[in-house]
């Protein structure tokens, strides 16, 4: 059995930057098509030398995830509401 099938992951934190490896499991992907992803410019990466991170600002965005105690934001003709419907 695989170690990431074993280990839960622990909460996603948006302030903390992750190794690749750690993003493969966040969002349940493929080394190959995580680079896809980066050389698209659709995921933003920080470089430290020949090492490559993922904020964690970057796999919430891509996986939609919110984070608790983090209202969504709705925009709607220009303005952003915390709820649809909200006036």
């Amino acid at each position: 059995m695989p170690k990431s099938a074993k280990t839960p992951l622990p909460p996603l934190d948006i302030k903390q930057r992750y190794t690749v490896d750690e993003a493969l499991r966040y969002l349940r992907t493929s080394r190959a098509q995580l680079y896809k992803l980066i050389a698209k410019g659709s995921l933003h990466t920080l470089k430290e030398g020949a090492r490559r991170y993922i904020p964690g600002s970057e796999i919430a965005r891509r996986s939609g995830y919110v984070p608790e105690g983090i209202k969504p934001f709705y925009a709607a003709g220009g303005m952003f509401r915390d709820e649809p419907g909200d006036e």
